[in-house]
């Protein structure tokens, strides 16, 4: 069977990129930008740890407390926060983590988080991109919705991403739906529903290479400089037989 290292000179994208998930999550990725990406995850993970056992210190001490909700001012932390309903797309949460840290992103992902966390909503602050997984069950995710709406509160960036085989229902309640249609819509907080006005990026295996041209240039392209320009296939355009996504 063909190890990691020899998959990396596959002709097939899907492979090599799962290859190098893999070499990533065994610490045998020999590539600068992700060894530079995940050590600078390690090091707010580290950071962020610190800071929580100096503020419970500090409470216990006597001290107050900073005041719950003050905005982040300083420069982000993550390139990018993915949020995601864990029961619909955790595996394939991890494989969009293991894909843009070996590309050389910083990226948030809640269970791949080691340090005791506080609160997500803060942490989407400071982040300067927000991926929001849409899969049949994330709007009945309390922590999702309230994810997306400190991504809105925050003025960070929204990147919509439908995975593969997504469906919501339609006003008869049959999930016949390829983008969540108005009806649906109409049930989120009024600050988040102008968001779904925007293009989304489709996940596609079947393109997998334009899907993954897309993502990278949604979240700033850096990809090309790591592992080269993508090509072939033609993805979906992410127009949804119920309602669609603007431009």
């Amino acid at each position: 069977p063909s190890t990691p290292q020899a998959c990396l000179a596959r002709d097939d994208r899907r492979v090599v990129d799962a290859a190098r998930g893999t070499l990533l999550q065994l610490g045998e990725l020999t590539d600068s930008a992700a060894a530079k990406a995940l050590k600078a995850s390690q090091a707010v993970e580290e950071a962020a740890g610190a800071a929580k056992k100096a503020a419970a210190a500090a409470a216990a001490a006597g001290g107050a407390e900073a005041p719950p909700g003050e905005p982040y001012t300083g420069p982000p932390l993550y390139d990018v926060f993915l949020s995601h309903k864990r029961t619909d797309a955790r595996d394939f949460a991890r494989a969009l983590w293991n894909l843009l840290v070996s590309s050389g992103y910083t990226v948030f992902l809640d269970f791949e988080f080691k340090q005791e966390l506080g609160s997500l909503e803060e942490m989407v602050g400071k982040c300067t991109h927000f991926l929001f997984i849409l899969t049949d069950n994330v709007f009945k995710s309390e922590w999702c919705i309230k994810e997306l709406v400190a991504a809105v509160r925050h003025n960070v960036d929204i990147v919509l991403l439908i995975k593969d085989g997504a469906r919501w229902p339609d006003t008869e309640g049959n999930p016949t739906c390829d983008f969540p249609p108005p009806h649906l819509l109409r049930t989120l907080p009024p600050e988040v529903q102008s968001v779904f006005n925007r293009k989304p990026v489709v996940h596609n295996d079947e393109y997998y290479r334009a899907f993954v041209d897309a993502l990278f240039e949604k979240v700033g392209g850096r990809v090309l400089g790591v592992l080269g320009v993508c090509d072939g296939g033609a993805g979906r355009s992410g127009e949804g037989t119920c309602a669609t996504g603007g431009g």
